[in-house]
């Protein structure tokens, strides 16, 4: 009996560094680019290919469930981090990658919810993408409804979001070349948020 659990705890106990989160996140970005999304996950063949090239590059054996796993957690920490957002005193702070608020802020909400306890005190390096790859599955920048509520105007939405970025770039090869920096990234980041300040994301 015992000798079937290990392979679920192995799993879940993946030690994910830095790097291969980041790597993860753009294999994930790179496939939403291509329209590979179904619903609020990716297709099966996205799975697959990213699996592939996620192995090769870190030259190891992981199966489709640790990158699903992954995936999920990485959606909860969306989720955690967008409903606190959410809440009055809260803000977010590019520069230190994590979220501030007054420590009698904090003390009021931690009574309530001491599992955000992390996130006092913790840096989420790649929230603005996770923003992308999450953020069209959630409602309209309200906060009102889990992720787990997707309906299909939703995903239709984020199918033509996908497709419209894809239309931008000659091809999905020259795409995966682009080399992007830090400055490039905070320049793209600033554009957006103040799209969006503008009323410009549906």
């Amino acid at each position: 009996m015992g000798s079937q659990t290990p392979t679920s705890n192995d799993r879940s106990r993946t030690y994910w560094t830095p790097t291969m989160e980041r790597y993860f996140i753009d294999l994930m970005l790179d496939h939403m680019h291509r329209g590979n999304r179904t619903g609020h996950t990716f297709n099966k063949q996205a799975w697959t290919d990213m699996l592939t090239v996620f192995n090769a590059k870190f030259s190891s054996q992981y199966d489709k469930d640790v990158l699903k796993s992954r995936y999920t957690s990485l959606w909860k920490q969306f989720n955690d981090i967008k409903n606190l957002l959410g809440q009055s005193g809260f803000s977010w702070d590019e520069s230190r990658q994590m979220l501030v608020a007054d420590d009698y802020v904090w003390d009021a909400y931690l009574k309530v919810h001491p599992d955000a306890r992390p996130y006092k005190t913790k840096a989420v390096l790649n929230f603005n993408d996770l923003c992308l790859i999450y953020g069209y599955t959630s409602a309209d920048g309200r906060y009102s409804r889990s992720s787990h509520d997707v309906d299909v105007e939703d995903d239709i939405q984020g199918v033509n979001l996908a497709d419209g970025i894809g239309s931008l770039a000659p091809s999905s090869s020259e795409r995966l070349r682009t080399d992007w920096n830090p400055d490039m990234d905070r320049y793209f980041i600033e554009l957006m948020l103040n799209q969006q300040e503008s009323g410009n994301k549906r």
